[in-house]
Formats: structure tokens, C-alpha cells, sequence
């Protein structure tokens, strides 16, 4: 799957019922960033949910910059 995002946009992926994906794109300090929020779930069991950020390096290419359960709390821009 290919999509086209900017800057501010944000997509939502779902798979299913129960399982999704969320990536969202910002800019932080001229880079792009990632914000990338996953839930999976099956039914009768827990909604297990992460969220990773990936930053931009001066080549273009992303690199992980943190990843949390999303119970912890969202991502913080450095």
C-alpha cells in the first residue's frame, strides 16, 4: 500500500474490526517526523495499542526515535 501524506495530514488503516494503524506527519526542527499509533485486538481478548516515532535524518530516511505503550503516554517532540 502506497499513500501520499503532508505535512499535518494523518491516515487511519484499519484491519478488520478490531485493528488499526494510524500514522501521522509533522515537522519537527525542518525534519519530517512520524507518529505511528497501532492497536491490535481480537475479540474477547485486550486491545493491546503501541505508539512508535520515526524522525526523519538528513538523508531522508526514518530511523526510530522512541516507541511506548500508548498506556504511558503519547510521544514527546525533541
Amino acid at each position: 500500500m502506497t499513500v501520499d501524506l503532508r505535512v499535518g495530514e494523518d491516515i487511519l488503516v484499519t484491519q478488520g474490526l478490531h485493528s488499526s494503524c494510524q500514522i501521522k506527519v509533522t515537522r519537527v526542527h525542518k525534519r519530517l517526523q512520524l507518529t505511528v499509533t497501532e492497536e491490535v485486538g481480537m475479540p474477547g481478548m485486550p486491545l493491546e495499542k503501541s505508539v512508535k516515532l520515526l524522525a526523519a535524518r538528513a538523508d531522508g530516511r526514518f530511523h526510530a526515535v522512541r516507541a511506548d505503550s500508548a498506556d504511558k503516554g503519547r510521544p514527546q517532540h525533541r
